[in-house]
């Protein structure tokens, strides 16, 4: 028997490490760079709602998205061909403003124009038979730089005549986000640093006859006491880290002077693009300002190793669209990615594709959907609550015998704030008798049928999740049947079926004879006779309230049934395992007052 004691115990906390694995297996994932990055005989590179320009180079990049904003033939003609060092991000982000305000493309180096021939001279379709300029715009102090930038054709520049950008001139990662914006709206873009504001750039300001200024930097970058010497009024927009400064850039919105992105909650109504760029590879920022024509969007930031940042795939759900009654009703929301995999990775263009993927508005949340949030939150108290269960019984209640101390935590890791209730309720304050057949704790008949039907989930319930947890995992063998029997095929079918032949073998061979031969005082046989009929009766009820409700959910209440690696698989085997507990709870009573069950043991 002790060799079967043993063998109880290897087998429940293999269950309590696979019920455990998944929700951490979900953090894992969320934490670290997963997954495969596609090699090189990959068709392409873009996905459903991810369009990545694949070049490393500013100059190529610039090429191609320059043909996508204007792609030949389209009818889309410009005015002015910008061209820009490849190795200086001051003069680029400044001249992105030019975009806007000249209608131009802005290219890198000796990058060619849309429309350019294989010579690299310029067809006519590039500007539709139009005389297009071209302006060079070379190095030098950044702030005279972009000053001189700024006043270009400002007596006849209308785009926005009375704001200005100011950002740090040390940082590309802090300007880059400015310089999307100045790209878009034409907003002149001019630089300051920590010891203050240029005079190249206050004679900028009043140039351009600008009111106010927009100081698109931390004080890091720019100090308070720097921007003394504005002559206009002003006002500050910045985040804690680049990544956090670019997200918050996006959100930022002053509809008085029409300045801002104003992406800080879902539209319904209008489409939303945004640029995703390393914030290592300030030539990709510059590039992307050719895509602020029509496929206009805030430039957001990854991590330097390309990693996909909490904070800005956060954003990317909070500005998730939502459909109503068909995904075809749109909007469709769009990110850019500029550079390779090794710039910004395979996963973060995955997770950002599945974030502003367009959903049912009902299930829409900030990050999450609150179904998420709440299978997080309950998995995380399950996860806590078991191990504070799993010590307080060894110390505090030591003459509890091995199969409650066992039964306890694994129950509280699937019901997280009921099993723990349920556990505090069984012991808090309960008298302990001694009876012929051993000490017995004192409770009402609702607890004594709330404690049995506890020592069947706690064994069946967490053995069914553990099973499924596998299953999910390493997936169902193909089984066809045919004629009026091919819906038993189906992989949710034959996994509720294995889910629940396994889980009673298990519960009824592993725990529950050992068990009753302990506290009974019977041999093996009798045990497993009398254990039979208790596991039968209580796990065909809890299987019945808890497969239901897996069907119910994944089956009909959710768009997508949730993988190993969503934390909703979580939570719909949580709840699942719950109202299986609440339609075995009467049955159990019965169990209990014909005492097949006793509800009482220590």
């Amino acid at each position: 028997m002790d060799r079967w004691r043993s063998l109880a115990v290897v087998v429940a906390a293999l269950v309590a490490i696979l019920v455990a694995a998944q929700p951490l297996y979900v953090v894992a994932l969320t934490l670290f760079d997963y997954g495969q990055t596609p090699d090189g005989e990959y068709a392409t590179m873009q996905t459903k709602d991810v369009s990545r320009f694949h070049a490393t180079d500013p100059a190529a990049l610039s090429a191609d998205t320059a043909r996508a904003g204007r792609p030949p033939g389209a009818n889309l003609s410009y005015d002015t061909v910008v061209r820009v060092p490849e190795d200086d991000w001051q003069t680029g982000f400044a001249a992105s403003r030019l975009r806007a305000a000249s209608d131009a493309v802005v290219l890198a180096g000796d990058a060619p124009p849309p429309g350019a021939d294989a010579s690299g001279g310029e067809n006519d379709t590039a500007a539709e038979g139009a005389s297009v300029e071209t302006v060079t715009v070379s190095g030098g102090s950044p702030a005279e730089t972009a000053a001189e930038i700024a006043t270009r054709g400002s007596a006849a520049d209308d785009v926005s005549p009375n704001n200005v950008v100011i950002v740090g001139s040390e940082s590309s990662a802090w300007a880059a986000p400015a310089a999307a914006w100045s790209a878009y709206s034409g907003d002149p873009l001019l630089y300051a640093n920590q010891s203050g504001v240029p005079a190249a750039t206050r004679q900028a300001i009043a140039e351009v006859n600008a009111t106010h200024a927009y100081v698109l930097a931390p004080a890091s970058q720019v100090p308070q006491e720097a921007l003394a010497d504005l002559d206009v009024s002003w006002t500050r927009v910045a985040g804690r880290t680049p990544q956090d400064h670019a997200v918050q850039v996006a959100k930022f919105r002053d509809e008085s002077r029409d300045f801002g992105w104003g992406m800080d909650q879902r539209d319904t109504v209008g489409y939303t693009n945004v640029m995703l760029v390393n914030p290592d590879r300030p030539g990709h920022a510059v590039a992307t300002s050719n895509l602020q024509w029509g496929k206009a969007g805030p430039l957001l930031l990854t991590h330097a190793d390309g990693g996909l940042p909490a904070i800005t795939e956060n954003f990317l759900w909070r500005s998730q669209s939502a459909w109503f009654s068909t995904p075809a009703e749109g909007p469709f929301n769009h990110i850019f990615v500029a550079g390779t995999l090794d710039q910004v990775s395979w996963v973060s263009q995955a997770r950002g594709d599945y974030a502003v993927e367009i959903t049912p508005y009902r299930l829409q949340g900030a990050g999450m959907s609150p179904l998420d949030a709440l299978s997080a939150v309950w998995a995380a108290f399950g996860l806590l609550g078991a191990s504070f269960v799993f010590v307080h019984a060894r110390r505090r209640l030591s003459r509890t015998n091995r199969w409650t101390r066992m039964v306890w935590p694994l129950l509280t890791l699937v019901l997280g704030p009921v099993g723990l209730a349920l556990y505090w309720s069984a012991y808090r304050g309960r008298e302990v008798i001694q009876t012929e057949k051993g000490p017995r704790v004192v409770r009402p008949y609702w607890l004594r049928a709330a404690t049995a039907t506890a020592m069947g989930v706690g064994f069946a319930g967490t053995t069914m999740v553990a099973t499924a947890f596998l299953l999910t995992y390493f997936g169902m063998p193909m089984v066809v049947f045919g004629g009026r029997l091919f819906a038993l095929g189906s992989p949710m079918i034959l996994q509720m079926a294995v889910v629940y032949v396994v889980a009673f073998l298990v519960s009824w061979v592993v725990f529950h004879i050992p068990m009753i031969a302990d506290s009974a005082g019977l041999d093996r046989g009798s045990a497993a006779r009398r254990g039979l009929f208790a596991v039968a009766v209580s796990m065909t009820s809890v299987s019945v309230g808890m497969m239901t409700m897996m069907y119910v959910l994944m089956m009909v209440n959710l768009p997508m049934m949730p993988g190993d690696d969503s934390i909703l698989w979580y939570g719909v085997m949580a709840f699942s395992v719950l109202v299986g507990f609440a339609v075995a709870w009467p049955v159990n009573g019965l169990l209990v007052r014909r005492n097949v069950k006793t509800g009482g043991a220590l």
